[in-house]
């Protein structure tokens, strides 16, 4: 986190970023501006307002695809280093008997894709916008 001292970091009102908050414990000297879209903080590193964001690779694929001319997604890349990761899970309703038997069926089908490599193959499709719809790109 060093590297990031003394720079302002775009982020966003409704996210925690623990990872920050830690560093900054530890006595790094980080400071973040917070907008209330991660859109916004695009807009700023185009126009120089702010030299670094931070947000999830996959959420910010997506909305340089679906915001943004092919122009734009030149200006921008990402840092290989992952900052920190989260777990995310499928949620249904308890209420619902045929969610049992759905959580079944998709860990059993996740469980397929990981082993033949389609879940990389997928992330790697989405990274390059291969799943938008038509006149999203």
């Amino acid at each position: 986190m060093k590297d990031l001292e003394d720079i302002t970091i775009g982020g966003v009102l409704a996210a925690s970023y623990t990872w920050f908050d830690q560093a900054v414990k530890n006595g790094v000297h980080l400071k973040m501006e917070r907008v209330p879209l991660d859109k916004m903080n695009f807009d700023k590193l185009l126009n120089e307002r702010i030299p670094v964001t931070t947000m999830d690779l996959n959420l910010g694929l997506y909305l340089l695809n679906i915001h943004f001319n092919k122009l734009a997604r030149n200006k921008i890349t990402y840092h290989p280093k992952i900052i920190t990761t989260y777990v995310y899970h499928m949620l249904l309703s308890k209420k619902n008997k045929q969610n049992i038997h759905r959580v079944k069926v998709f860990n059993k089908g996740l469980s397929l894709l990981r082993k033949k490599g389609k879940v990389e193959q997928f992330i790697l499709k989405s990274h390059q916008g291969d799943y938008l719809l038509k006149g999203k790109q």
